[in-house]
């Protein structure tokens, strides 16, 4: 929608006295095409600007530069080559494991002038500063459980192959353990996710009974109960997953003994507002909802559930986790 007044809002036709970015960490791309688009309406010196945004400010120094240069219309950081110099690149070096004191010294002048210089403009909220009153206690529970015969076999396999990925790793080879840590993150969800790529899931799933997909993934057994248990309490469950294959193979587990609303990337825009509507208006419309952590984080507020599982936490960034937040609590 930005994109298309752009034409419109402009110098020429006036200037807005105020713009206002909720979820404005979607600029943090200066690249991006929303980002452009934001600078283009709000290129008139006397447009006041204020972002908003439940994600914290992470350690991608470049992405911070592109937040703060809108907010201050570039009068703070300056142009992003002399930011990095004077900033970015100083701090990122004496984070490296081999800097030396003077880099590290070096970094800690760097990253207390930046905060310093920012903190003019940068105010924070806390929930249980302001909030606490309003909203009920959070009671958060990590539910461990072990691996199926099936998961520990192809485990002990993956990480003990003398010619293996890890065993690279180990011995220097590879330098980073991306690979392999994807490939323990899908193992731990389902086996499925290794043995059927693409689009060959969806063919699985539908040849495979419900018993035969459960039988291979522990956690899956587990999540399957306690839903279970839930729906039998009177409680709304919200399901959350970083991946949307997961999600199909959750989605054929719940979908015969639970009633099931969906949304993740594919989801259609009117399709999703439906979804939420019928959830938070209708008691009875469903007693699970599954979402995609990167769909379902923006613009969605279920207030219906009182329960909420993540299927994959221990793989989760902190702005995955902050997503999840903002659509249960807000």
């Amino acid at each position: 929608m930005i994109r298309e007044m752009t034409d419109y809002f402009n110098c020429e036709n006036g200037h807005f006295q105020y713009c206002v970015l909720d979820e404005g960490h979607s600029i943090k791309d200066p690249k991006s095409l929303i980002s452009k688009a934001c600078h283009t309406i709000c290129q008139h010196p006397n447009t006041h600007r204020i972002l908003l945004s439940g994600t914290p400010i992470m350690n991608n120094l470049q992405e911070l530069w592109a937040i703060f240069d809108w907010v201050t219309s570039g009068q703070v950081l300056g142009e992003s080559k002399e930011f990095t110099q004077n900033y970015a690149k100083i701090i990122v070096a004496a984070r490296d494991i081999d800097a030396t004191d003077g880099m590290i010294r070096a970094g800690e002048r760097a990253n207390k002038q930046l905060q310093s210089l920012l903190k003019p403009y940068f105010l924070q909220r806390l929930k249980v500063d302001y909030l606490a009153d309003l909203l009920p206690p959070k009671t958060e529970l990590m539910l461990w459980t072990h691996l199926s015969d099936r998961q520990r076999s192809m485990y002990t396999e993956f990480t003990n192959a003398k010619e293996g990925l890890v065993r690279s790793i180990l011995l220097g080879e590879k330098t980073s353990p991306l690979e392999a840590i994807t490939f323990l993150k899908k193992l731990c969800g389902h086996p499925l996710l290794i043995e059927q790529p693409g689009d060959d899931l969806a063919d699985a799933l539908e040849q495979l009974d419900v018993d035969e997909i459960l039988a291979p993934s522990k956690k899956l057994q587990i999540l399957l109960d306690l839903v279970d248990k839930l729906r039998l309490d009177k409680h709304k469950t919200l399901i959350f997953s970083q991946s949307t294959r997961m999600l199909d193979i959750i989605q054929k587990v719940l979908s015969p003994i639970v009633r099931l609303a969906r949304i993740d990337g594919s989801t259609q825009e009117r399709d999703r507002q439906r979804l939420v509507d019928e959830s938070n208006e209708n008691d009875g419309a469903f007693d699970a909802f599954l979402l995609s952590t990167k769909a379902a984080g923006i613009g969605l507020t279920l207030t219906a559930a009182d329960r909420v599982i993540f299927y994959d936490p221990s793989w989760t960034p902190a702005e995955d986790l902050q997503a999840v937040d903002r659509c249960y609590r807000k």
